[in-house]
């Protein structure tokens, strides 16, 4: 990593620390369990030593290391997420258990998802930490920005969550707020190459989208044989915020099957 960045190994992990607030190796050690407790809330056809693998552990070593994280065995964690997750998600998982069971709400999740390939695109990108509930004011002074650094054009502005809000820190949950744009370079510019996305079509309040990301990942991808792909998840607006404190977007994960 340091050669790549052109930077000695200490200089390298004295800046990594700056800009991420951590030491390399423990931003790995979370990254990795983070997306091992979303495997297994999430990915049902995955085994406890397929996610271990994944994340670079034996299976014994990744139950200590889970369970130092969450306080649960990987199984235990899987059988009960109800009871496992934060107290202020513990209603998302069990909205989505009853979606599992419900013929009437299995039905509604499907008219609103679907494959399809996104094209690839160039982002102009400026990165939020925090909680995503408090991504309304950032999102209001960033199109303002936009608008005015890329004036003219037909703009899709898209959001990119970083972390699961379910398994990760609030605190370092990482958001990068977008808009596209012909072309760049540096720093500021992400280029997003064409990908096959499992796509939920949402158009709801703000509030409700936790449960669009969790209907199309947790319950409509497993049944349709598709597990979370390479790539960051995808927010493509079609509408901006409105009076109601509703939104228009589509919600668009990596898939593969």
């Amino acid at each position: 990593m340091a050669e790549r960045a052109a930077y000695s190994v200490d200089h390298f992990g004295r800046i990594f620390k700056a800009v991420a607030g951590e030491p390399l190796g423990d931003f790995l050690l979370r990254i990795r369990l983070e997306r091992a407790a979303c495997r297994l809330l999430k990915s049902p056809s995955m085994s406890v030593t397929d996610i271990a693998a994944e994340a670079g552990y034996s299976s014994s070593n990744f139950a200590v290391a889970f369970r130092r994280r969450y306080g649960a065995s990987p199984s235990a964690y899987r059988s009960d997420p109800a009871s496992a997750v934060p107290d202020a998600y513990r209603e998302v998982m069990r909205r989505i258990a009853a979606t599992r069971r419900d013929e009437e709400a299995s039905r509604r999740v499907e008219s609103s998802c679907s494959i399809r390939t996104i094209p690839g695109m160039t982002l102009y990108r400026e990165r939020f930490r925090g909680r995503y509930e408090d991504l309304s004011p950032a999102w209001h002074s960033f199109c303002i920005r936009a608008a005015v650094k890329f004036p003219g054009g037909d703009h899709t502005y898209v959001g990119i969550s970083r972390d699961d809000p379910i398994t990760s820190d609030p605190a370092r949950s990482a958001y990068d707020l977008c808009v596209s744009v012909p072309g760049g370079s540096g720093h500021s510019f992400l280029r997003v190459p064409e990908r096959v996305y499992a796509v939920y079509s949402f158009d709801a309040p703000v509030t409700e989208m936790i449960y669009g990301y969790n209907e199309l990942i947790a319950v409509w991808m497993p049944k349709h044989g598709l597990t979370l792909g390479d790539g960051p998840s995808l927010e493509l607006y079609r509408s901006s915020g409105r009076p109601d404190g509703s939104i228009a977007c589509d919600i668009c994960v990596p898939a593969r099957g």
